[in-house]
């Protein structure tokens, strides 16, 4: 790198030599070719090893009259070299007697024993070409030896050196040189270290006594700065500058302490002149020493001091980086001294005009004496650079106020703490040309300050200082706007507020989008004026009331025409209460929203929307909608608005977004995904409201499932329904729905082709129910199913409501049927065994076979009687069927059951105590949430189907308050019911009584379609005996087995041709043994349902005594018959036996 360096200050190590004999003349150019001393080591054993890399030197000859220098110099003020040579040359030792001899003696008795200063000297013997020292051995070293005992004996030091001008080898010669080089270097560093270790010793005594009244800071200040000035000559500028550090914080503190005789502050000798050159050096620190300085003279001269020693360092570094830092460290403690001065000017009554030129003056000197260091330091110096730059502009800045000539904006820098009145001279004369011809007129100030500006953005930039190039950049577009560029002026502040707000100047920034928005204007970008004015609307705390105004009508106009979007969150607070309410006389929804408008002036909207999505199902959205003919007044402070829906969903939304419009202007907010908004719509009894439900009436030939429709207070004149399955596998066949006429018979419902199929129906009047059934089919059995409704109604008013209804209901029956058949000749018994399917009784009201034109049916007593089917007690009952005489081929019966669930009529009575509660009470708009609570209420049904009486759970109301379900309603009004509840309820339900019209709703008939299974062939088989009560063991006994055969119950279309069987007697050979044709043929010829019999005669001997089974009879079907013809056999000796007894002869007896 390179730095401009101080030619009037350049403190040089300086070696007197004295030349009485003009030897200086003959050695200068090979003495001039060793220096600068270079590689010397500095080993004090109080401070830290020193490497001094290069020590430039000065050689400085002293006369005859200016050798000897007063003793009584004050340390400090003296510039006595710290090393001494003498120059001489003699041939004979007589002439060194008589003439040279004295001549040293002299020049060390005044020269070197005669200062204060500690000095190291030498004795440079020349021995010049063809002087008689060659002549002759004998005279070869006889002068320089005698030179040599005569001086060398006060110490052990050896102060003497020759050097010849001629030398036998360059070796030689180059050997003697570098032995004198080294003599300089040590003799220079020993003298350093005795003058270091005096100065000490000085500086110690006299700080020792600074609290002494009328102790001098002068002359500790000069005795400081002499070690100070020591350690600059030796090149170690580091420590020089630590030294001069110690005296500005002593200064500092002893003047804050106000122990230090102060400085004047009457003249100020160096306002006018340059900072870095020290000019009467020797003056200064006299006037310092008799504190004849001005304050403001002295810390000038001390920070001059200060920086050219960084400068030095900075110059001398090997490393960049340490460079850039000192350079760094220079432009910092620029700025503090500035920033410090000026306040002390300031104090000092100087006029603003004179303290600004002296400002700018400085800063221009250290610009100029860093200009030349190169591209190394870019960042370091770049930044110091920039703030020279800016200095230069507050100076011009300042001087240029005083003629009014300003730059208008909100960037400006001020003093926090400055209470000094500012001097302004009216006649003032700038003196710095560069100064005056910046300021010749406002063109040339405001081109001056733009381009300073832009000189200092760039150095900035290089700095990577963003912020101040953001402040720079901002002070640019002002001055633009100022100068009525507005082009310029607003691409530059397209960003700068923005940046400004990230960093929390919301102040600065929303000033500068005022700027911005006006330059918007004269460009008439309305697009870009819109979406500004907002955003400062979105910062009004930083607006004036009038501000607020404006902004707010340039929307109000702007939203008619320009499309735009905002959040709403930056201009307003809202929050939505989740607990939805419906409006009285509509079937209409209503959500109450709070906005609090911090503007305090009103903001007009056209519309609003709230939207929500199923939290099920995304694609189900549902919308809340505001509006008014005259537009909605947001006015400042807090407004409560609501919301309304014609739309009915039976499910959990979660609030997604908020949508305020005026014009093409919308503001939108979106709720957070983290706390959801969850909404849920309840109808109130006066509300159309509609279920899914299992019909009153389930017919297995044709599964239905029911929509009940309850039409509240209004009528409605005509409605329109889709069903939707969401279950895979079910499907529905719309367009054979109807009404269900047992629940209203004068409905008339109509069905339309449509994708799906669509139901309408119309007038169902107020307060009126009425179910809709829609067959089905599925895939496979399923227990429950998913189904949609989506219904859409207008009423009395021609106002048009929707209803969705997503809802899973249980299709699963509540009774299994079990058939047993046994079949006689010419009837069939059938018993029916019947199981509830769940764990919940079933009551059992009335169960018929009923017959058909094929067959008849006998019902035994007691099918109209309740019984209670338990899930481990089962319920059977019996019926016989006999065949018609003309068969039409229907073989198919119903069985009809009718039933409820005893857990229904549990809930019927508790809802219609709760009811009786509720009942013109301020909850009975909750009275449909409160009957939905009891089915998830455990209730005691087996008791209740002997007592008829439901007692109520302990925990019954404690259960029904942390259903989900409660949590949409608000939580005092949810309180207050339930303590109403509480305080009104009974244990049991004693008093309340259930009517069949009460009864009817939950009661289902079960229509079952029992198919008469296909026999072809019934067979009796009946074995018959003798008349006798026993037999005797080993008797033959006769029988006749009768086979008596009817095809009465086959099918019409089954074959008619005679059919071959077998029968085959079989009998556990242990008990009896058969005579006669056990297995053989017979053949039923009859097709006309006539009975044929067959006999076998056969005898019988029991073999062994006891009652004996009889033989059993199997019949078959012959190889011949077809495999699909099926028998059943009525075996009538079924679990029959036959006692035998012994023989009497032979019977003993024995005790």
């Amino acid at each position: 790198m390179a730095i401009s360096k101080q030619p009037s200050l350049a403190q040089k190590t300086t070696i007197a030599y004295f030349d009485p004999l003009n030897v200086y003349g003959d050695i200068k150019q090979e003495l001039l070719k060793h220096v600068p001393l270079t590689n010397l080591h500095w080993n004090h054993p109080l401070r830290p090893l020193r490497t001094i890399n290069t020590l430039d030197v000065e050689f400085v000859e002293e006369s005859a009259q200016a050798m000897a220098a007063p003793k009584h110099e004050m340390l400090g003020l003296s510039s006595t070299p710290c090393y001494k040579i003498i120059f001489i040359k003699c041939d004979d030792t007589d002439t060194y007697r008589s003439t040279v001899r004295p001549i040293i003696k002299e020049w060390i008795a005044n020269s070197v024993t005669g200062v204060r200063d500690p000095v190291e000297w030498i004795i440079f013997h020349y021995v010049p070409p063809g002087s008689k020292a060659f002549l002759g051995n004998r005279f070869k070293y006889g002068v320089f030896d005698k030179i040599k005992a005569d001086f060398n004996t006060e110490s052990k030091k050896d102060r003497c050196v020759q050097i010849k001008h001629e030398y036998s080898s360059n070796a030689e010669k180059d050997e003697a040189w570098r032995n004198f080089s080294n003599r300089m270097k040590e003799g220079v560093l020993e003298a350093f270290s005795d003058r270091v270790d005096l100065y000490q010793d000085e500086i110690n005594k006299l700080e020792a006594k600074k609290h002494i009244l009328g102790w001098n800071f002068g002359k500790f200040f000069v005795l400081k700065e002499g070690l100070a000035l020591a350690f600059e000559r030796m090149s170690l500028f580091e420590d020089a500058l630590l030294l001069y550090d110690e005296l500005e914080e002593a200064f500092i503190q002893l003047n804050r302490q106000k122990s230090v005789t102060s400085f004047s502050a009457e003249t100020l000798k160096t306002l006018s002149h340059p900072l870095l050159v020290v000019q009467k050096m020797s003056e200064i620190r006299h006037d310092i020493l008799t504190n004849d300085i001005s304050l403001f003279d002295f810390q000038c001269y001390l920070f001059s001091r200060q920086v050219y020693l960084l400068l030095c360092i900075a110059e001398n570094s090997n490393s960049h980086s340490i460079s850039a830092l000192k350079i760094g460290e220079l432009f910092l403690r620029l700025r503090s001294f500035l920033t410090e001065m000026n306040g002390m000017l300031n104090s000092f009554k100087q006029s603003v005009q004179s303290i600004a030129e002296w400002t700018f003056s400085v800063a221009q000197e250290f610009q100029q004496a860093s200009k030349y260091v190169d591209g190394g330091l870019v960042r370091e110096v770049a930044e110091g650079r920039g703030e020279l730059y800016l200095l230069i502009r507050k100076s011009i800045e300042t001087i240029a106020a005083t003629r009014n000539w300003n730059i208008e904006g909100v960037l400006t820098e001020v003093s926090l703490d400055d209470k000094t009145t500012e001097v302004v001279d009216p006649d003032y004369h700038i003196q710095n040309d560069v100064l005056a011809s910046y300021l010749e007129s406002d063109k040339s100030f405001y081109s001056t300050y733009k381009s300073i500006t832009e000189f200092a953005l760039a150095e900035f930039d290089l700095a990577d200082r963003v912020r101040t190039k953001n402040r720079l950049s901002a002070q640019l577009a002002l001055l633009d706007y100022q100068l009525g560029n507005y082009a310029e002026a607003a691409k530059s502040l397209e960003s700068i507020p923005g940046l400004y707000g990230r960093q929390g100047w919301n102040l600065i920034s929303s000033s500068l989008l005022l700027v911005y928005v006006q330059c918007l204007k004269k460009l008439d970008r309305k697009e870009a004026i819109l979406a500004n004015s907002l955003e400062l609307l979105s910062r009004s705390d930083y607006l004036t009331p009038a501000e607020i105004g404006e902004h707010i009508k340039y929307v109000q106009e702007l939203s008619d025409t320009v499309s735009f979007s905002a959040t709403l969150d930056n201009f307003f607070e809202c929050s939505i209460d989740p607990h939805v309410t419906s409006v009285t006389g509509k079937d209409e929804y209503c959500m109450e929203v709070t906005l609090t408008n911090p503007l305090k002036q009103d903001f007009k909207f056209d519309t609003g929307t709230i939207t929500m999505r199923n939290i099920k199902d995304t694609t189900d959205i549902l919308t809340f909608d505001m509006s008014s003919e005259n537009g909605i007044v947001a006015k400042g402070g807090i407004n409560k608005f609501h919301f309304k829906t014609k739309k009915f969903v039976r499910a959990n939304f979660k609030v997604t977004g908020m949508f305020l419009t005026k014009g093409k202007l919308t503001l939108t907010k979106n709720f957070s995904e983290a706390s959801p908004i969850i909404i849920q719509l309840y109808p109130a009894p006066y509300n159309f409201h509609a279920k899914f439900c299992v019909p009153p009436t389930v017919d297995l030939n044709e599964r239905r499932l029911g929509l009940h429709i309850s039409s509240g207070q209004n009528q409605i004149s005509k409605c329109k329904i889709t069903f939707k399955s969401v279950t895979v596998g079910l499907k529905l066949m719309s367009l054979k729905a109807q009404n269900e006429p047992d629940i209203n018979k004068d409905l008339v419902v109509e069905t339309h082709e449509g994708r799906p199929p669509v139901i309408t129906f119309e007038d169902l009047k107020p307060n009126s129910i009425a179910v809709l059934t829609v067959p089905y089919m599925f895939e496979y059995d399923l227990p429950h199913v998913r189904l949609k409704a989506f219904i859409q109604y207008t009423t009395q008013d021609n106002e048009t409501f929707s209803n969705v209804i997503d809802q899973n209901i249980d299709i699963a029956l509540a009774l299994s049927v079990n058939v047993q058949d046994f079949y006689k000749l010419d009837k069939l018994f059938s018993k029916f065994t019947m199981s509830c399917n769940s764990a919940e009784p079933v009551c059992i009201l009335e169960t018929n076979l009923l017959g058909n034109e094929d067959f008849t049916i006998s019902s035994p007593f007691g099918t109209s009687i309740k019984n209670i089917s338990y899930p481990e007690g089962p319920v059977s009952y019996g019926f016989c069927i006999q065949t018609t005489e003309n068969r039409t081929g229907n073989d198919i019966v119903e069985l009809i059951t009718k039933h409820r669930y005893l857990k229904d009529e549990c809930v019927l009575l508790v809802w219609k105590l709760l009811n009786s509660i509720l009942e013109k009470s301020p909850y009975e708009n909750y009275g449909l949430i409160i009957e939905s609570l009891l089915y998830g209420v455990n209730f005691d049904s087996v008791g209740y189907s002997h007592s008829g009486i439901v007692t109520l759970p302990a925990n019954l109301l404690e259960t029904m308050k942390s259903s989900d379900l409660l949590q949409h309603i608000p939580a005092d009004i949810k309180k207050e019911m339930f303590e109403y509840l509480k305080e009104n309820l009974p244990v049991d339900t004693d008093n309340i009584e259930l009517t069949e019209k009460d009864l009817l709703p939950i009661t289902r008939k079960l229509i079952i379609p029992v198919s008469i299974p296909r026999v072809h062939m019934v067979h009796t088989v009946e074995l018959h005996l003798p008349a006798e009560d026993h037999f005797v063991v080993g008797k033959a006994i006769p029988v006749t087995v009768d086979i008596r055969s009817c095809d009465a119950w086959a099918p019409l279309d089954a074959d008619n041709t005679p059919k071959t069987f077998l029968y085959d007697i079989t009998a556990p050979p242990d008990l009896w043994a058969v005579s006669g044709k056990k297995r053989a043929q017979f053949i039923h010829s009859s097709n006309d349902g006539c009975i044929t019999t067959t006999s076998i005669k056969l005898s019988l001997i029991p073999l062994k005594t006891g009652k004996l089974c009889l033989p059993k009879i199997n019949i078959q079907k012959h190889q011949s018959v077809a495999e699909d013809v099926i028998i059943e056999t009525d075996y009538k000796n079924l679990y029959q036996s036959a006692l035998v007894v012994p023989e009497f002869g032979r019977l003993t007896l024995s005790f």
